[in-house]
């Protein structure tokens, strides 16, 4: 009896731990949508899958919800801008970072899979760090990282949802 109290014991605290890095995953693809698309926040459901060769993204609609199935944070904010862009018809640019409700979720007709193998991902060009980001303040680190993050950048990947904190 008292081993079958300690599997349960340890059996709960794994599924604890396991559970809390699992919605860890996703948390700050989460803020991007409450800051971008606030309107899909409530709709809009992740889930980690394993790749065996790069970064993916499934979009599928289950019942009212665009579920976002994805390898990772990266993946996960490209497939939001994929569905915001050929699915809701929203185009978001650093001109307009802010998508307007559609009437209602657009859905996903079948499971859409998109992947990559590349792991190099270029972003920005050498003039870009002395002439312009020296002057940004945080709202435009902001909005340029939410940008980066839904387009794949590589200078994205290296950065933490975790740790990106406003100073």
């Amino acid at each position: 009896m008292k081993i079958l109290k300690q599997f349960f014991s340890v059996l709960f605290v794994l599924l604890c731990v396991v559970g809390t890095g699992y919605a860890a995953t996703f948390d700050g693809v989460r803020e991007l949508v409450s800051r971008r698309a606030p309107w899909l926040g409530k709709h809009i459901q992740f889930k980690e899958i394993a790749s065996s060769d790069g970064d993916c993204f499934i979009l599928q609609t289950v019942g009212k919800k665009l579920v976002v199935q994805a390898t990772g944070a990266n993946a996960a904010a490209v497939g939001v801008n994929w569905y915001l862009k050929y699915y809701a018809g929203i185009q978001l640019s650093w001109n307009g970072m802010q998508a307007k409700l559609p009437q209602v979720l657009p859905p996903v007709s079948r499971k859409e899979r998109h992947e990559t193998s590349l792991s190099l991902r270029y972003d920005f060009n050498y003039c870009t760090y002395s002439y312009t980001m020296a002057f940004w303040d945080w709202e435009r680190w902001e909005k340029e990282i939410d940008w980066m993050a839904m387009h794949a950048s590589a200078e994205y990947e290296r950065m933490s949802f975790g740790s990106r904190r406003k100073p």
